[in-house]
């Protein structure tokens, strides 16, 4: 089990045909005693199109989106204050989740806050940090190796299922109606020329219903 802190992972993925390294797996993602991971996702797609597609991940993830979604700023950012249930024995994982948009790249941080014993009879000193199951020189306690693959089976099937939810968003009507308005804005203003703008029409005309 690699203990190390992981300060940034970088995948490249393709607009709208998001592909992964071979080498990258569903247990990719290693846990470390701070519980905090970070990952750079490296894309050709617009900000405003990630921005959309971060949302829909969020609102098909979590049963009340609305509540768990704790701050936004258009087209930038989304952070997510998530809680997973009975991750192992009985304890709950409570959860952040801060994806920064930037260009044509996401920063897609995960923070592990504690985790809850889900008992109706226990206390908040009953809750343990991740630090926990790990001795101070960074390595997983023996005793506790078991409950760490747990903890990272929930954390990489979060992340992938954000890829995969990715890969797998077409673009919508709105979504290409709205880019082929700014384009033709462009197109006003001289930002753009006639063949430009002729050329990204015919690449959304197929989406637009």
């Amino acid at each position: 089990m690699n203990s190390k802190k992981i300060k940034a992972i970088t995948f490249i993925l393709l607009s709208f045909n998001i592909a992964l390294a071979q080498s990258i797996t569903s247990d990719s993602i290693r846990l470390n005693s701070a519980g905090n991971i970070i990952m750079s996702l490296k894309t050709k797609t617009k900000p405003n199109l990630l921005y959309n597609r971060t949302i829909k991940w969020i609102n098909t993830t979590y049963q009340n989106p609305e509540k768990v979604i704790i701050g936004q700023q258009q087209n930038e950012r989304v952070s997510v204050n998530g809680y997973k249930s009975n991750v192992f024995k009985n304890y709950g994982m409570l959860y952040h989740i801060y994806f920064t948009i930037q260009d044509s790249s996401i920063k897609y941080q995960f923070t592990i806050d504690e985790f809850k014993y889900e008992s109706s009879a226990a206390s908040p000193s009953a809750n343990v940090p991740l630090s926990f199951f790990y001795k101070k020189d960074g390595s997983v306690k023996p005793t506790a190796q078991n409950t760490i693959v747990d903890i990272e089976r929930e954390v990489n099937q979060l992340f992938f299922s954000y890829i995969q939810q990715l890969n797998n968003s077409s673009m919508t009507n709105d979504e290409a109606m709205s880019e082929l308005k700014k384009a033709k804005d462009k197109l006003d203003l001289g930002i753009i020329t006639q063949s430009e703008f002729d050329k990204l029409k015919a690449e959304l005309l197929p989406f637009i219903k």
